[in-house]
């Protein structure tokens, strides 16, 4: 900029110079003070004049370019706000297209383009002429300014506007603000992978344990709260380990995912379809009666039954269904839908019950009448674990606490409360098959201690089921293949088996003198250093969460386990 030399001082004296403009106001009384001090001499005057007038016109248009500027600049600012607060993506646009519209003084749109359905319905149009079209306004054609919106390598959409002439820094705000409202949409994406990586199942991509537990925690209370009808199914494959013995853990894991398509492709939209265990799934069913759960049991079963499944053929499954009018609670109504997959799984399996007054009390009446040898059986089973840990030195009631904690660390894991209640029955007698030594002393020179689980197995094989009778078999594995008695590895190994192990563990440091004076921090340390090896990782951080919360040393008080209700076989 050329300006007179009397100007340039007058500038330097406030402060301000040809890059750095005064506001208007200071502008002005300075043109004045300066007229006022040089009157003389007609040349000097005319040259004094000619420089100012420039001086005030290059001025004004650099003062009125640092403001646009300042004013994008804020735009920027509460964009960037907007998206460092994890505000939805549309809303960002929405506050970046507003924002900007003003600052430019013309309007502009965002145009969003998806490549699939699962990505989100995403307005396609700025706010204002959202509200003129919803007001009557007429859509006309224009042409004007694109710029894309780029996202993890792909164009996302496209920022546009109308009537807006070339300008090197609206170019850059317009980039800028593309820039913005891509990272919102990163960010939002990244926030959904996340939430769905911790509430569903990765390999059926249904809902997972805990997830389904939340959900229909709050389902029972609204349906209670409205008087309205909820339904749930629980289901259990028939056989699923043959399946993975016979065709490995990889087709295993084919048939569940198939399985979970198709309980999927029944479920209506505001049902809520989960895995909840290993071969177990459960369906909530929000507004449906009992008639209607039983039917919508039927469905799914006759869905798994009808149609072969892929290498290993024919796949059944059986199913407990309970209404919320059967129970009072959201825990009643998994514990009894649990009780009619144990009917159905006792009566043949492939086949679906409903639990109700009844129906419960007629399988109470069967019990009586024709189950009455086996729980007599169970009970002196039971009574005969109790005198092997009676037997040997300082392992009174160790059966009743690995069982205590077994049942507590399944249900930390997630377990359904029917199984986990199995897995308890299964460790009263985990140690049954001991009774094969003639004394403590001579276990090992017999061979005895390490086949006891072998022949617990085969003690208990006619009165447990098949998976609880795998556990009892293998609570000596070990993860890294040094267990007993088949030296099973990693996968291989029944979950209820290890866990079984990692309560065995907790109670025998309470019980060897070199570990017995140990603080409860020591023992957690010690299983730690165990675990992937010795003992099941994740068992492992079952047992730390549980003591967080306090309940390891209620689990093995003895003041506790002599309150526990007493049942013939529980």
């Amino acid at each position: 900029m050329t300006m007179h030399p009397l100007l340039k001082r007058q500038l330097k004296r406030i402060g301000a110079d040809a890059v750095t403009p005064p506001d208007p106001a200071a502008w002005a009384m300075l043109l004045e003070r300066v007229s006022a001090a040089y009157r003389e001499g007609e040349d000097e005057r005319y040259l004094l004049e000619r420089s100012l007038e420039i001086s005030s016109h290059e001025m004004r248009e650099l003062y009125e370019a640092r403001a646009r500027s300042e004013e994008r600049q804020a735009v920027l600012r509460k964009v960037a706000t907007a998206v460092a607060g994890c505000r939805a993506p549309a809303e960002v646009a929405d506050l970046a297209l507003e924002l900007s519209s003003e600052a430019i003084g013309s309007p502009l749109s965002l145009i969003w383009m998806k490549e699939s359905e699962s990505e989100p319905n995403l307005p396609a149009m700025a706010p204002h002429v959202r509200r003129a079209m919803e007001g009557g306004a007429t859509v006309w054609d224009a042409s004007g300014v694109a710029v894309p919106l780029l996202a993890s390598g792909r164009v996302r959409g496209v920022i546009t506007g109308d009537g807006i002439a070339h300008e090197d820094s609206l170019d850059q705000l317009l980039c800028d603000l593309s820039d913005l409202v891509a990272l919102s949409l990163i960010n939002a994406e990244a926030t959904a992978q996340l939430t769905a990586r911790a509430t569903t199942d990765p390999l059926t991509g249904l809902a997972n344990h805990r997830t389904f537990k939340e959900r229909l925690d709050n389902e029972v209370r609204r349906a209670v709260r409205h008087e309205r009808a909820l339904g749930l199914l629980v289901m259990d494959v028939d056989d699923f380990k043959q399946v993975n013995d016979s065709y490995g853990h990889q087709v295993g894991d084919q048939v569940l995912a198939e399985i979970a398509r198709r309980v999927k492709a029944l479920a209506r939209v505001h049902d809520l379809p989960a895995r909840v265990g290993g071969e177990e799934f459960a369906v909530m069913l929000p507004e449906t009666d009992g008639i209607g759960t039983l039917a919508a049991a039927e469905r799914i079963r006759l869905a798994i039954e009808s149609e072969e499944f892929p290498v290993v053929g024919r796949v059944t499954i059986s199913v407990g269904a309970c209404s919320l009018v059967d129970a009072r609670s959201a825990d009643e109504l998994v514990n009894r839908a649990d009780s009619a997959l144990f009917w159905a799984k006792r009566n043949g399996r492939n086949v679906s019950y409903r639990w109700t007054p009844e129906v419960a009390a007629e399988f109470r009446v069967q019990e009586c009448d024709g189950g009455g040898d086996q729980i007599r059986t169970l009970t002196a089973v039971r009574a005969l674990a109790r005198a092997v840990d009676a037997r040997e030195p300082g392992r009174t009631r160790h059966s009743e606490n690995v069982a205590a904690l077994a049942h507590a660390l399944a249900l930390e894991l997630g377990w359904s409360a029917g199984r986990a209640a199995a897995l308890r029955q299964a460790a009263l007698v985990h140690d049954v098959g001991k009774v094969g030594a003639l004394d403590a002393d001579q276990h090992d020179a017999l061979g005895v201690h390490h086949q006891h689980p072998e022949l617990g197995a085969r003690i208990l094989g006619d009165l447990l089921s098949e998976e609880q009778v795998s556990w009892i078999r293998a609570h000596h594995e070990r993860p890294d293949g040094t267990g007993y008695p088949n030296g099973l590895s990693g996968s291989d190994i029944p979950d209820g088996a290890l866990v079984i192990a990692v309560a065995d563990c907790w109670d025998g440091l309470h019980r060897t003198p070199a570990t017995s004076r140990m603080d409860q921090e020591q023992m957690l340390a010690d299983c730690r250093q165990r675990a992937g090896q010795g003992l099941w990782e994740d068992g492992v951080d079952a047992l730390h969460r549980l003591a967080d919360q306090g309940l390891l040393d209620d689990l093995l008080s003895e003041r506790v386990v002599r309150n526990q209700t007493e049942v013939p076989w529980a």
